[in-house]
């Protein structure tokens, strides 16, 4: 008989003669839900869907990986899309982030999730909901759009955002010379200390802009990939819900490991008072400042209730797990949307650029990764608990 060594074999042995099997096992199998690529987490996710009966759709993006592989987005349906009560779970609405929402749906089904949905409950996973940003580690489409700027009415003339046009230069810039990058960061500064508002800055380059196509945060003038595919599986699997609760899953703000369960509505909204009730003081709306987003009027959140019948009751939020300090992630993207417009994939910087984008959203930490797996495992408990409870 042979023994097949392997690392991780080696360490399990070390834990279980230590006394600390159970913790270190449970370390080394949640880190083993995660991936190093699009490619994995697919593989890993379509397989683990498969082996616990799910009904999967592939929708293929119309372009291609870094290395030429087909992209899709998958829909993983358990139970009946004709159940009162469904909880929907989306990972890669802004792509690089996908890998930690890839990790917590492959977690959870891992651990047998599907034999905890209450009765009359399906569960739908969206995987890489935006996959070339996934595969491309980028935050935005095939089209530079920002999906959660993306749902307006593109019938209507462009929003503005003054602060954007103002800052422009700074926040999109075609160098990122060592003298370009100086003189950006002092201009951003004063731009903030000028309005005595930290939020105001915080407004101009994150709000969402739609008159720079290569600019960051950038909105669309028509709709993207993102924005149609929800319509479509809004359309197909939710219709005949009567109660929704969806997990966009997030990365990128707050502090390091921490979970904020974030809601673009009102403090007096029922959909706040629903996701108070489920998830407590983890809850913040992006009307208080108390909230590490600022308030984003064309988001995911806002846009899906009304696509569906005004009697059934939705609740959407977004889990956001922080990273890096607010500078870093949004040098991180400026560096990158920089090498995306101007630079190319055999620049000197390119790697490091995209590792460093990566590293921001996505840390290479076990820490962090273990951390977002069990946050967002109780996340999810807790809403097929609230989906429990008859009305």
């Amino acid at each position: 008989m042979r023994w097949k060594i392997s690392f991780l074999n080696i360490l399990l042995l070390i834990s279980f003669f230590t006394g600390c099997s159970t913790d270190n096992q449970e370390f080394f199998e949640a880190e083993n839900y995660f991936s190093s690529s699009y490619a994995e987490a697919r593989r890993k996710f379509i397989g683990v869907s498969l082996g616990s009966g799910a009904h999967i759709e592939s929708l293929e993006n119309p372009n291609k990986g870094p290395s030429g592989e087909l992209l899709y987005t998958d829909i993983a349906l358990f139970e009946s899309e004709k159940a009162k009560n469904i909880l929907v779970l989306i990972s890669g609405t802004h792509g690089v982030e996908g890998f930690a929402g890839s990790g917590i749906q492959i977690g959870l089904l891992e651990e047998g999730i599907i034999s905890e949905l209450p009765p009359d409950t399906s569960l739908l996973m969206i995987h890489a909901l935006n996959p070339y940003g996934f595969s491309h580690i980028r935050r935005f489409d095939e089209n530079n759009i920002d999906p959660n700027r993306n749902f307006v009415d593109h019938s209507e003339d462009p929003r503005e955002n003054k602060g954007y046009e103002v800052l422009k230069d700074s926040i999109s810039p075609e160098s990122v010379s060592f003298f370009t990058n100086i003189k950006s960061l002092f201009r951003l500064m004063g731009y903030g200390l000028k309005n005595r508002s930290m939020s105001k800055l915080k407004v101009a380059i994150s709000r969402g802009q739609y008159t720079d196509p290569d600019g960051l945060f950038y909105g669309g003038r028509f709709k993207g990939w993102v924005h149609n595919t929800i319509e479509y599986i809004t359309q197909k699997y939710l219709f005949q819900a009567e109660r929704v609760i969806v997990l966009d899953f997030h990365t990128g703000l707050g502090d390091y490991g921490s979970c904020e369960i974030i809601t673009n509505e009102k403090e007096n909204s029922e959909v706040y008072i629903r996701a108070k009730k489920i998830w407590g003081n983890k809850v913040k709306t992006t009307y208080s400042e108390d909230s590490v987003s600022i308030h984003i009027a064309s988001s995911l959140k806002l846009a899906l209730p009304s696509m569906l019948s005004n009697k059934v009751e939705v609740t959407v939020v977004s889990p956001e797990f922080g990273t890096l300090s607010p500078l870093k992630v949004f040098w991180a993207l400026r560096s990158e949307n920089w090498l995306h417009h101007h630079g190319s994939k055999d620049h000197p910087k390119a790697k490091k650029i995209k590792s460093r984008l990566l590293q921001a959203f996505y840390p290479d930490d076990s820490d962090w990764k273990v951390s977002v797996w069990k946050q967002g495992r109780d996340i999810v408990k807790e809403a097929l608990s609230s989906l429990d409870i008859k009305n």
